[in-house]
């Protein structure tokens, strides 16, 4: 995340392109670093074919070969695709309803993809990943190292899509992406090859299209929007130009900056738009079903309706640092411990068994709550989480905001992917 420029008065954005932040946790750059890192993986599953054909740059690599799975269910039974992948985060896990598969990386072990099915957890592919979504029975992900050497013929942000049945993974988008989110239809990308920087750091992408129709992409004009969609729209932003002597006094630099004003639903085409918010812009959101769910100014939790443009404020006991989940059963989570019950509109503190864990990023397969956790100085690694709950032990607070909150009602502790109470 570019701190220097995250204030609150200020969201701004670059000119002709949406601003995407980094993750703010350290897990690697998202740029190929094979000249300044000759270090080879040795254990990548095999290669099967990357030779040139009539589809640019093919690779294919055999992974786990599950010829037995059976399919349960479709595409719209997963709720949270959207919930669990947010612009600011590197979308670890992710769950398959089709085969009842939960995907996740093994972060802060050996970065490879893994997957719990039937209870037991397996690697399915040795390619270290980010960004994970479940399409149609197939698992789309982009290549990333983390930072722990190169990988021959490949670079990171490359985009893979990954077959449970025949095992095969094929390289589909030869590109150096920054961040994706794959729909029905097909695949939006922003593009790290196509970067440019103000000068005041500022970085932005080119954004492109990869439909699963024709198998090619094309690049979107649209200015302002991000990759998140919804129906025809996409999330976009009412932006203004900034004065140039505000842009002088807060940054001592001249040069052309606008300011995002509010939060809309926009077409591509830009011939359509929903206005969703009034002065209140995040950095830090998700659509799922017809919700958009965001923090606003670390201070509030909102559930927008889509389809009413309603809007939902929830002030938080506690501010939130960066991410949120919400569960099937509509329990929301935030990193900063806060979990909100939205029935009763209780928040409750939850403590942690280990004080020097320290949540950055939350997950859920809809049904049980996962983060990636990090300890003071050390790389992160992706758990589970175990909430206890212990109601006769519960306090009732209220803080100087007028906010009533409970604490010693719940207590947490995490274990490793796929290992059992």
């Amino acid at each position: 995340m570019i701190k220097t420029f995250k204030i609150r008065i200020f969201s701004i954005i670059c000119l002709s392109i949406f601003l995407s932040a980094c993750s703010s946790f350290n897990v690697g750059d998202t740029k190929d670093n094979s000249d300044d890192n000759p270090k080879i993986f040795k254990n990548v599953s095999k290669i099967i074919d990357n030779s040139n054909n009539s589809e640019s740059d093919t690779y294919l690599i055999q992974g786990l070969k599950d010829e037995n799975l059976v399919v349960k269910g479709k595409n719209d039974d997963y709720i949270n695709l959207s919930i669990n992948i947010k612009e600011e985060n590197y979308g670890l896990l992710c769950n398959d309803p089709v085969y009842n598969i939960l995907y996740y990386v093994n972060l802060g072990v050996d970065n490879f993809i893994y997957r719990i099915k039937d209870g037991k957890s397996e690697l399915v592919l040795e390619l270290p990943a980010k960004r994970l979504f479940c399409m149609d029975g197939k698992l789309y992900f982009m290549l990333e190292t983390y930072d722990t050497g190169t990988i021959n013929g490949m670079v990171n942000g490359n985009i893979f899509c990954y077959d449970p049945v025949s095992g095969v993974a094929k390289k589909i988008i030869d590109v150096n992406a920054y961040k994706m989110f794959v729909y029905q239809d097909g695949i939006y990308y922003l593009d790290a090859n196509t970067e440019t920087k103000s000068s005041n750091g500022i970085t932005s992408w080119n954004m492109y299209y990869y439909s699963f129709l024709t198998k090619n992409s094309e690049k979107i004009n649209a200015k302002y929007i991000s990759l998140l969609k919804w129906k025809d729209y996409h999330l976009a932003f009412e932006v203004r130009e900034v004065d140039e002597e505000e842009v002088y006094q807060l940054y001592g630099i001249r040069e052309k900056l606008y300011q995002a004003t509010s939060m809309k639903l926009e077409t591509l085409d830009q011939s359509k738009s929903i206005k969703l918010t009034d002065a209140q812009v995040s950095s830090n959101y998700s659509i799922a079903g017809d919700k958009l769910y965001y923090v606003y100014d670390n201070k509030s939790f909102n559930i927008c309706d889509l389809e009413t443009q309603e809007i939902k404020e929830i002030p938080l006991a506690k501010e939130c640092y960066k991410d949120f989940i919400v569960l099937n059963n509509g329990m929301i989570y935030l990193d900063s411990l806060i979990c909100i019950n939205p029935e009763t509109g209780m928040q409750s503190i939850i403590t942690p068994e280990n004080e020097a864990e320290v949540l950055y990023e939350l997950y859920t397969d809809g049904e049980n709550l996962y983060g990636v956790v990090n300890p003071p100085y050390a790389k992160g690694y992706i758990r589970r989480i175990v909430i206890e709950e212990d109601p006769d032990n519960a306090r009732i607070l209220t803080n100087e905001d007028g906010i009533t909150y409970e604490i010693n009602r719940y207590v947490y502790h995490t274990l490793p992917m796929g290992e059992k109470e």
